[in-house]
């Protein structure tokens, strides 16, 4: 099930262990620029790859050699297929308005049946010599850096400014904003802390445009399965087994399995607001049936002017 979170700066992933209780994968990821999607949390119990280019999770194109959103480390049970960041928003001239155009939404990922090749709605980019860099409070790792904020830091940087890969493809409907991201993630191997990763994002407006009514959200595709009962590779079957919602009082998002490897996938996966440094009017959460276009309240939204609808917190007609 596809979840938009709206206003997510910085989130964390959370992943809850319990008592009780259309999509296909491919093997390689053709990489371009400097696309850097080998770094993955293994600090604490939750393995989580994160990339340079705005997305999280790696669609199972390194499984099983590596994981996409893993509880436990090693369990082979995966939370997530893929996920990115959302920014949209109106452009204009001037503080007042002018010439105001939009809206339109950069997204990091998208309803896709695989992420093996890079393509339209994968609209960050990074430069040349990008990388994910490494660094660790503790003093004992080889990563180890007096500025580090946890056990496992992951710092990296990525723009919405190009419209091209770097193999000259474009990228389909995309209309940067004028925005360059950083994105730092935090993870620690205490065991009250080892079962969550926070996501702590820092977006820029690099044009010399100004942006209007800015909506920043976290599309994410989770998906709760054993891979060891049941392979990825199984295709749409693997996907359509979850439950999910929200619980407005603490600002998450979750899903578990509901109908798949029952009894052998015991954990939750949640996705929640942490709080920003510029005050929020509201948090929205919103869902869609995968690459469904005919639903009137749970379409998967199909231009910028649809997305930018659901980052408002708007299913169908209502709210």
């Amino acid at each position: 099930m596809n979840i938009l979170y709206e206003k997510l700066l910085p989130i964390s992933i959370i992943l809850l262990p319990i008592i009780l209780l259309a999509q296909t994968s491919q093997v390689s990821l053709n990489k371009t620029l400097a696309d850097d999607n080998t770094k993955f949390t293994n600090v604490g119990n939750i393995g989580l790859t994160i990339t340079n280019f705005g997305t999280y999770g790696h669609g199972f194109s390194l499984w099983p050699e590596q994981p996409s959103c893993e509880y436990p480390i090693g369990s082979g049970i995966e939370h997530i297929f893929d996920g990115g960041l959302w920014i949209g928003g109106f452009i204009t001239d001037d503080a007042a308005g002018k010439n105001r155009s939009g809206p339109f939404v950069t997204t990091g990922a998208v309803d896709a049946s695989s992420v093996s090749a890079r393509g339209g709605g994968f609209e960050f980019t990074n430069s040349p010599s990008s990388k994910v860099i490494e660094r660790s409070s503790l003093i004992d790792s080889k990563f180890f850096d007096p500025e580090a904020i946890s056990h496992q830091d992951f710092v990296m940087d990525f723009t919405d400014t190009n419209t091209t890969l770097g193999n000259g493809e474009i990228i389909v409907d995309h209309r940067p904003l004028g925005v360059s991201v950083r994105l730092e993630s935090y993870a620690w191997n205490f065991p009250f802390a080892d079962f969550f990763v926070i996501l702590n994002y820092t977006i820029k407006n690099t044009s010399k445009k100004y942006l209007d009514s800015l909506h920043i959200g976290l599309w994410t595709d989770t998906v709760v399965r054993n891979t060891n009962v049941t392979s990825p590779r199984t295709g749409s079957a693997f996907f359509n087994k979850g439950g999910n919602g929200y619980k407005d009082s603490l600002k998450i998002a979750y899903e578990f399995d509901a109908a798949g490897d029952v009894g052998f996938t015991d954990s939750y996966i949640g996705i929640q607001y942490l709080g920003a440094d510029k005050e929020n009017t509201s948090v929205n959460f919103v869902n869609w049936q995968f690459r469904n276009t005919t639903e009137p309240n749970f379409f998967a939204p199909q231009n910028d002017v649809q997305r930018f609808r659901k980052m408002l917190g708007y299913y169908g007609g209502e709210k």
